[in-house]
């Protein structure tokens, strides 16, 4: 190596050290996002502006002997300054906001840490033509889970009067708001509709320093989600997966014989993230990967659940970029979606009398029309001592399954 090669190499590695140093601080909460003074939000300007400093130098020595050294220097300026935007932005002052805001101080934990779900009419079944699951108030259930377990930092966001006037009659906290659906979703079925509404504000949560953990309501929690998670990851969530390997990760070969022998390779296999149990870090990662779902929706049509899984599983390739944001994915027999109960580790789950695994933290009714019928055998089981409520239950959506 040449010595115009080694300085080059040199200056990048330098530049790749200052902006991990930025970009490790810890995901502690508020101070992350929010903090003034001299906590670490105010150290992570000056790490970014130090750090813009070096690498713009570190271009304009490097531009005689490497062209490709200024664009990686580049690079780094950008995704600096970028970095400091998102540690220092604030969310925007609107009457929503001030609101969410007042709630949040009064039910977060002591970590800074809040549930959150958004509902409207529906989850209450108060028209039959649009409760598709067979009847039953899926949101009184939530709301009476949550009061049995003493899980209180929560809020609603309830997206019409009729869920709001519920939520103050059961005693829980709301927020009644109207959230705009992007005009690319609308006409789109119901509940995409609703779930769109949740990525900017999560990002606008995130930025008033706390932490989320976003839910669906079709969620029976048999044990305080919070005493239960990892922290060590931007994100943690649910897995729609059913089996050790398809919720954490699996390796896979293929043998192409046309080959001969160069045929064989191998590649990862994932499951997608819920995105209806998932716990985000209020941190500038986490607010990226939020602002970026939501401006996808806004883009064009699309399932919510199909554009969050491509923009965080998908790596970075060609003009794709990065998101930067870690995940852990969480146990499947823990945090159980309802074919993983009901169905692919039925032997450990059932009979109730004689089940051999231990209490889930939660049950998700994704994969079953049936939703509040099986909620309300789980909270029976579970809850209400009656180990064989759910015993007749099938696997699937039909008998015999």
């Amino acid at each position: 190596m040449g010595l115009s090669s080694l300085t080059v190499a040199m200056f990048a590695l330098l530049g790749t050290a200052v902006l991990f140093s930025a970009w490790s601080l810890t995901w502690g909460g508020a101070e992350v996002v929010s903090s003034p003074g001299n906590g670490p939000a105010a150290r992570a300007r000056e790490l970014a502006a130090s750090g813009v400093a070096r690498w713009q130098a570190h271009a304009v020595a490097a531009s005689s002997s490497s062209a490709a050294a200024l664009r990686c220097n580049s690079q780094y300026v950008r995704e600096a300054a970028e970095w400091e935007d998102f540690a220092t932005a604030k969310p925007a002052d609107s009457l929503i906001n001030r609101q969410i805001r007042h709630v949040l101080e009064r039910v977060s934990n002591n970590r800074s840490e809040v549930m959150i779900g958004i509902a409207n009419d529906v989850m209450m079944c108060t028209n039959p033509k649009t409760c598709w699951w067979g009847g039953g108030n899926i949101l009184a259930s939530f709301v009476d889970v949550l009061r049995r377990l003493s899980v209180d930092n929560y809020i609603i966001i309830a997206l019409d009067d009729q869920t709001g006037d519920f939520c103050k009659r059961a005693g829980a906290p709301y927020i009644r708001v109207d959230l705009e659906v992007p005009d690319a979703q609308k006409g789109s079925r119901g509940a995409n509709m609703i779930s769109t509404l949740k990525y900017d504000l999560l990002a606008d949560v995130m930025l008033m320093g706390y932490s989320v953990l976003c839910v669906d309501l079709d969620i029976v929690f048999l044990r305080n989600p919070f005493d239960h998670l990892h922290r060590d990851a931007d994100l943690e969530g649910s897995s729609d997966g059913f089996s050790a390997g398809w919720t954490g990760g699996q390796i896979s070969s293929i043998l192409d014989r046309s080959m001969g022998w160069g045929g064989g390779g191998l590649y990862t296999q994932l499951f997608t993230i819920n995105v209806g149990c998932v716990f985000v870090q209020a941190n500038p990662r986490s607010v990226k990967l939020m602002r970026r779902v939501a401006a996808s929706l806004r883009a064009k049509p699309a399932w919510d659940q199909q554009a969050f899984n491509e923009i965080l599983l998908m790596p970075g390739y060609a003009e794709r970029p990065t998101h930067r944001a870690s995940l852990r994915v969480m146990d499947h027999m823990q945090w159980a979606n309802s074919k993983t109960f009901f169905k692919s580790e039925r032997r450990h789950f059932f009979p109730g009398a004689s089940a051999r695994a231990p209490t889930p933290v939660m049950v998700h009714m994704n994969y079953h029309p049936d939703k509040h019928k099986r909620m309300l055998c789980v909270i029976a089981r579970y809850l209400d001592g009656k180990p064989s409520a759910c015993d007749d239950f099938p696997g699937g959506s039909e008998k015999g399954t």
